[in-house]
């Protein structure tokens, strides 16, 4: 009597069961995957608003006054003076506020700050490809690369209080919270020296928790680092680097590939959704639908609007 002889090995139609069977719970899995990371990038993101939120507010409590957009044209922005209040003070010690962007050292100019950078987007390391050039012609017209963020200040509607000269959107008599210092109306050198911002914290009306601050910026993915609206976070020279605004006429773009008046707009990479962090350092998540009068009202700190997001 022979003894019986076990399979060694699957028949064809098996194996091709089992890697059916994989690809199937593969197909399952990956877009369960593809949300946990979204909602990871989406938390840290919200982090990281929060963290540049309080760091506005200590540097208020430091100063009397919430960041300006710029010191002055050419100069420093509201990203290098809350550094030391983000824990990135050695990366401000590189800095002479006195100098312009370009009379910065490279270091400076192209600092990484992890806090800036929505990992829905990008990581650490990336740099300006252009547009960080002098448009006075000093110290020379030549390109500058500098470090990147994905957030910007929230200058208000476009609209101003009591008027408006300088006539940039982010200029001193803006009527958001991130707008120029007093020295954009007079560049001199003591003037420079001894800045001030035009925001205290009770100029804000209408309210902390109603107010914008600091938002996602829209970059589409084809214009990463190009610097007519993704320059160095750090350089005061062109403001839709560093600020933008929203109200009626300019809404908040639908998502990463919206390139319609991208430099002036915020936009995230998350679905449907644009992060901010208000004035009492709370982060939302506002509707990327959310009509353009509310958005404005948001904007704007002393309007008198009594406003509620959706």
């Amino acid at each position: 009597m022979h003894p019986v002889r076990s399979r060694s090995a699957f028949t064809l139609i098996e194996l091709l069961v089992v890697i059916a069977i994989i690809a199937i719970l593969i197909g399952l899995l990956l877009p369960a995957v593809q949300k946990v990371r979204e909602a990871a990038a989406r938390m840290q993101c919200g982090n990281n608003l929060k963290q540049i939120g309080l760091g506005c507010q200590t540097y208020h409590d430091t100063v009397g006054f919430l960041p300006p957009s710029r010191i002055a044209d050419h100069y420093a922005t509201w990203a290098t003076l809350i550094l030391p209040y983000i824990e990135q003070d050695n990366g401000f010690k590189l800095w002479t506020l006195t100098n312009q962007y370009y009379q910065q050292p490279l270091t400076a100019q192209q600092l990484q700050v992890k806090t800036f950078f929505c990992p829905s987007r990008r990581t650490l390391g990336a740099l300006s490809t252009s547009g960080d050039n002098p448009d006075n012609g000093f110290p020379a017209a030549q390109h500058y690369p500098g470090a990147l963020s994905d957030y910007a200040g929230v200058s208000g509607n476009a609209g101003s209080y009591p008027g408006a000269n300088p006539t940039w959107y982010d200029g001193p008599f803006g009527n958001g919270t991130i707008i120029g210092a007093d020295a954009c109306t007079n560049s001199t050198a003591a003037r420079i020296a001894s800045f001030r911002g035009l925001v205290p914290l009770t100029a804000v009306i209408d309210g902390t928790s109603n107010t914008f601050l600091v938002g996602e910026k829209q970059v589409p993915r084809a214009s990463l680092g190009v610097g007519v609206g993704d320059g160095s976070i750090f350089n005061g020279d062109h403001e839709w680097n560093y600020c933008r605004w929203v109200g009626p006429g300019n809404g908040l773009s639908t998502g990463p590939t919206d390139t319609t008046s991208w430099t002036i707009r915020f936009g995230g990479s998350h679905t449907n959704i644009v992060m901010f962090v208000f004035c009492d350092g709370s982060v939302k998540a506002v509707s990327t639908s959310t009509d353009t009068t509310t958005l404005g009202n948001l904007a704007t700190r002393l309007g008198g609007e009594v406003v509620s997001l959706p």
